[in-house]
């Protein structure tokens, strides 16, 4: 149905019926983890827009932007090293999607979107394209490429997103 599907953030959890962290313990994909989960906080949505926004990235640029060589390292970066802007790596992109990047994966929570409402508001409303590399950035799912089904563009999933982000506030 042309729709795109983000799955696995790395870690899922009943916000009811309580975590299932263990004291002590990681739980996580750390390159996909927020400052906060890093530091065992209490964790909401936020979180997982800082996931969506490192996954986005990581679409945009073949590569998460927080790098290490083991996972200390990795979390390491994530607390003390500022975020990473997205315009150093894809300098071709406009700012209006930079802006939405950068703010998804902001260190800090207070200046991240707060909510899907805000960015859902910032992707109907800010202007942007990738037609300085048009096409050149595709999504590629087995079933897909199995049976030579086209792959949806950045434009599509850019559409698909702004949709399916309104539906998520409502839930």
């Amino acid at each position: 149905d042309n729709r795109v599907k983000l799955m696995d953030f790395g870690l899922a959890r009943n916000t009811v019926a309580g975590g299932l962290t263990v004291s002590g313990n990681i739980m996580g994909t750390p390159e996909y983890m927020s400052p906060e989960q890093c530091e065992g906080k209490a964790l909401d949505g936020r979180t997982d827009l800082y996931s969506l926004g490192i996954t986005v990235f990581e679409i945009l640029t073949t590569m998460t932007p927080f790098l290490g060589k083991s996972i200390g390292e990795i979390i390491h970066t994530k607390l003390y090293d500022p975020s990473p802007k997205i315009q150093k790596y894809r300098p071709d992109i406009s700012n209006n999607l930079a802006h939405i990047v950068n703010r998804l994966i902001e260190h800090d929570i207070l200046l991240r979107y707060q909510n899907t409402h805000e960015l859902a508001h910032d992707l109907q409303t800010r202007a942007f394209d990738m037609r300085a590399a048009p096409d050149k950035i595709t999504i590629l799912s087995d079933s897909n490429v199995s049976k030579g089904r086209p792959t949806p563009t950045i434009t599509k999933i850019k559409n698909t997103l702004t949709r399916d982000i309104r539906d998520w506030g409502k839930k």
